[in-house]
């Protein structure tokens, strides 16, 4: 018995050896998953407190300050407003465009076709 174990004695140290190994692996793993997992959720509560600290300070001020908040819906509705105007004028000169260019339908745009539609997407359009 012992002449067999010191036969095998090499090929048992070998598998000690990588049963170690992977012990000690797996184990690093662990600890590294529950060390990130950890600091992520530090981070989530790091980023909630903040949050929750904006919110409160945006309540203070809203609630302080009813003025600003009709302030607010009237330069709302001017921006409809605008925002209307905008889209009644893109509208117009699309319209316009394609009436006067009866080769349209190729889905190509000359320079007049080009900088309507840059225009249009910059938001600066003029009459």
């Amino acid at each position: 018995m012992i002449a067999t174990i010191k036969a095998y004695w090499k090929y048992i140290e070998l598998v000690a050896l990588i049963v170690l190994i992977v012990a000690a692996y797996t184990f690093g793993h662990h600890t590294a998953s529950v060390d990130a997992i950890a600091s992520q959720a530090k981070a989530v509560k790091a980023q909630s407190d903040a949050d929750n600290a904006e919110l409160k300070r945006q309540l203070q001020v809203s609630a302080g300050n009813a003025a600003s908040a009709q302030s607010l819906a009237v330069s709302a509705a001017e921006a409809r407003q605008k925002t209307q105007i905008v889209y009644q004028t893109i509208t117009q000169q699309v319209t316009h465009y394609v009436e006067t260019h009866p080769d349209s339908e190729s889905c190509r745009v000359d320079d007049d076709g080009l900088r309507i539609w840059r225009e249009a997407n910059s938001g600066n359009l003029s009459q």
